[in-house]
């Protein structure tokens, strides 16, 4: 990823009853700016986080965690460790 560029991130869910609630995290921090829609027959939940990575995040775990409180032990998580680069220019 490049620093300071936008980039939407795709996580889905299948097979939960209900529908499984998506949210987004960095380390211990919940993150905000993203969507989620679940198809017709309620068998897939889909989520797009929108963010926009800095230097700082470089090898920070973004993770995207699934959860259905009705089912024990219902959450599944998966996670990224964030390779950000940062474009440098010089004016010679």
């Amino acid at each position: 990823m490049s620093a300071d560029r936008k980039y939407e991130i795709e996580c889905q869910a299948i097979g939960s009853r209900p529908p499984a609630k998506i949210t987004w995290w960095m380390g211990n921090l919940e993150m905000h700016g993203h969507s989620q829609k679940v198809t017709e027959d309620g068998n897939a939940s889909t989520s797009i986080l929108s963010i926009t990575p800095t230097r700082e995040d470089h090898g920070k775990a973004l993770s995207c965690r699934a959860t259905n409180e009705l089912v024990r032990n219902g959450i599944r998580e998966t996670a990224m460790k964030l390779n950000v680069f940062c474009e440098y220019s010089t004016n010679l």
